[in-house]
């Protein structure tokens, strides 16, 4: 299928983002950095995903594309959580679902950056009220 390919993008970016959330500016002498697919996606065409409206795609596709880009960032959030000092979940109090509705008001807002854009602004919104450790067990 056309989305496996996109499995094996988030894997690498999980790693790409892993090695260089410690430095926070770990970009090249241009601060430039390279991310993979769906990362590489501009908001445009995210949204038109979530309203199954990709030109070429069924809605089959294009749901099964919705699944791949949360995996994507569910494994952005686990590279924060794992890199990044005092934080056990970067999602906070947070529901999945408001993730979701921050990521489609933004990329409704801002077409034209790309999805690894939105994600690093999501996250940096997010840092501040982080859970910052483990919550006790009942």
């Amino acid at each position: 299928m056309k989305f496996a390919k996109y499995i094996g993008g988030a894997l690498v970016v999980l790693f790409i983002v892993a090695f260089a959330l410690p430095r926070l500016s770990a970009y090249d002498k241009n601060q430039r950095f390279k991310a993979y697919n769906p990362g590489l996606e501009p908001c445009s065409e995210i949204d038109a995903m979530l309203d199954r409206r990709m030109k070429g795609y069924t809605v089959q596709q294009q749901a099964d594309y919705e699944q791949i880009v949360r995996y994507w960032l569910a494994g952005f959030g686990t590279a924060w959580n794992y890199f990044m000092p005092e934080t056990y979940d970067i999602q906070g109090e947070y529901t999945n679902q408001q993730i979701w509705d921050w990521l489609e008001n933004y990329c409704e807002k801002n077409p034209d950056k790309k999805l690894v854009d939105a994600t690093v602004i999501l996250v940096q919104a997010l840092h501040p009220k982080r859970t910052r450790e483990e919550p006790a067990k009942k």
